[in-house]
């Protein structure tokens, strides 16, 4: 994680804070904090691994189908074809 350094001109506090933000979004910086905010045991961090696996998994298999329906809507055949 590289340093983030942001100064602040004219007492823009605010001003500083909204390029900070905008600097730390981009490298991942919050959802890194938020991984570190507690202790996760390892069986929680399989478990939402997992979980994570299983949205992908089921998100490809929707695309594919949703593929696949417009391919034969191309063609001119129904899926029962």
């Amino acid at each position: 994680m590289s340093n983030l350094t942001v100064e602040v001109f004219d007492g823009d506090v605010v001003g500083a804070l909204a390029r900070f933000k905008k600097q730390a979004i981009r490298p991942g910086l919050f959802r890194e904090i938020k991984r570190h905010d507690f202790y996760a045991k390892p069986s929680m961090r399989r478990r939402r691994k997992s979980k994570l696996a299983r949205t992908r998994l089921a998100k490809t298999a929707r695309r594919r189908a949703a593929g696949e329906a417009a391919r034969l809507l191309r063609l001119g055949m129904s899926a029962d074809d």
